[in-house]
């Protein structure tokens, strides 16, 4: 059974009690809506589309380690895994500091 990459981010998401704006930013896009269902590949593309894009919400500059870690892994539950320990928690802690 493949995975979900969209459903796993938006629930990692939901978990961590992320701000709902930043949160809609993402699910309410229309790459995550028309690519909810498409195979992992092209999810993991997405979502890492989406996820640049809300980083550079930021009002900061991005550490180059975090920006590294959207496209660290070829594998698909690595790289999943390295979005949930790092780059979701990176926006919980500053998610005052987005601007949408």
């Amino acid at each position: 059974m493949e995975v979900n990459l969209c459903k796993e981010i938006k629930e990692e998401m939901e978990k961590l009690n992320i701000k709902k704006e930043i949160i809609d930013f993402i699910k309410n896009n229309h790459l995550f809506i028309q690519n909810y269902s498409s195979p992992i590949n092209v999810q993991k593309i997405i979502m890492i589309t989406l996820l640049f894009k809300l980083l550079m919400c930021f009002k900061y500059p991005i550490s180059s380690e975090i920006r590294l870690a959207l496209n660290a892994s070829s594998d698909s539950m690595e790289w999943l895994k390295d979005i949930k320990i790092g780059i979701l928690p990176f926006i919980k802690e500053n998610e005052e500091f987005f601007s949408i």
